[in-house]
């Protein structure tokens, strides 16, 4: 799954990013060659996105690849805030298509517009459409990745300029495309500091957690991609802008280089969406009892995790929810019996299931992980109400069936 969500980021990154380069760069050429290359692009993007709706849906189901033909695992797919996304992605690269088939001057401004369209699908899942401040991560998200695939975006049209003009027709252009870089480049990385100091939260975090290491990872790509603008703003540039006739070869070699580390970089940030982030492990939990009123209780917080409390045969079962946001979840449970003490079990399975939308229960096996305390890890894919069922093992003869509901936001 990784890998397809990188190829999306890029085949987006290239059709976006070579619209904003023609609506905001060269301005007045016909430029087929990246008009080609920005309506391919976008549909391979759109395949890749739609693609991922009933992989998601397949994988959340626990289905195996041939369940790509189960009409559930699109449902559920489709009915996740995936769903949502790939739609507002897939009108943005539609808008850009249009405006890549335009050979009128409305055609550059209808490429923008559809590259603005599809970052603000970004924002509508994954970690960053679970943190709040929505006011600030959303905007800062859509900007990010807008800014992202500007410098992106260009490298290809900039690389065949400078194959195909000689160098006094295509300096100026790589002049205007660094006075742009310098602003992009600054926003792009107050945007990225931005959803780590929300994301990361402390600086121990990124050597203490997966999540924080990859994005170490990604930070030393980036800075290495940073080097290269600096050399190219500060160095080839000026030398291509007096005519000298090594520096387009120079800057093809750097370009060349750029996309090396662009694929780098995409593969780290796809990684990033497999592992949820410091600041979702962090949040406190709340506690809710089956049967208690609940009106003084803000169900809908910013909390990653849901607990809930249900009793079968005079014996307590406290199920907890982690992340309790759509996708992979940590279901804790707790088993105690009428007396106050652990009740210990040999054997606890949790059966999921959401009757709404059609998905049938799932069986899980739990670990212990304490006297009375067992766990496992199983996908939520959708929001929703999902009833979970707990059996439990009392003993040779008996067994105890706790069924509560978690919401999942």
């Amino acid at each position: 799954m990784m890998l397809l969500r990188a190829a999306f980021y890029l085949s987006f990154l290239i059709a976006a990013g070579g619209g904003l380069f023609l609506g905001l760069v060269d301005r007045e050429s016909a430029a087929l060659g990246d008009r080609h290359t920005i309506a391919a692009a976008a549909i391979v993007a759109a395949c890749l996105i739609l693609c991922s709706l009933g992989i998601e849906g397949a994988a959340a189901a626990d289905l195996p690849l041939l369940g790509l033909l189960d009409a559930s695992a699109w449902r559920i797919g489709i009915a996740s805030t995936l769903g949502t996304s790939a739609l507002i992605t897939v009108i943005g690269l539609a808008v850009l298509v249009a405006g890549a088939k335009s050979r009128g001057r409305n055609g550059r401004s209808i490429m923008i517009a559809g590259a603005a369209i599809g970052a603000i699908g970004f924002a509508a899942t994954g970690h960053v459409a679970t943190a709040l401040p929505h006011g600030v991560t959303t905007p800062v998200l859509v900007l990010h990745v807008l800014c992202a695939a500007f410098w992106v975006g260009a490298l290809l049209p900039l690389a065949r300029r400078l194959w195909q003009l000689p160098a006094a027709t295509s300096a100026p252009l790589i002049a205007r495309f660094s006075r742009l870089a310098v602003g992009a480049v600054i926003l792009l990385i107050l945007a990225g500091a931005a959803m780590a100091v929300i994301q990361v939260r402390t600086p121990s975090a990124l050597v203490t957690t997966d999540y924080g290491w990859r994005f170490v990872a990604k930070l030393t790509l980036v800075l290495g991609l940073l080097l290269l603008a600096s050399v190219n703003k500060l160095w080839l540039t000026p030398r291509l802008v007096r005519n000298d006739t090594h520096a387009a070869a120079g800057l093809r070699r750097s370009i060349f280089l750029e996309l090396i580390l662009v694929v780098g970089i995409v593969m780290a940030t796809a990684s990033l969406g497999e592992t949820p982030p410091p600041r979702a492990l962090a949040e406190e939990m709340p506690m809710t009892m089956d049967g208690m009123d609940t009106a003084g209780m803000d169900m809908g917080s910013a909390s990653a995790s849901y607990s809930v409390a249900t009793v079968a045969n005079g014996r307590t079962a406290i199920v907890t929810a982690t992340p309790a946001h759509p996708g992979s979840n940590r279901i804790a449970i707790t088993l105690i019996n009428g007396d106050g003490t652990v009740m210990v079990s040999s054997e606890v399975s949790a059966w999921l299931s959401n009757p709404t939308l059609g998905i049938e229960a799932a069986q899980y096996r739990a670990t212990p992980t304490a006297p009375g305390d067992y766990a496992v890890t199983a996908p939520l894919p959708v929001a929703g109400t999902w009833t979970v069922e707990v059996d439990a093992l009392v003993n040779d003869f008996e067994r105890a069936i706790f069924t509560t509901e978690v919401p999942i936001q």
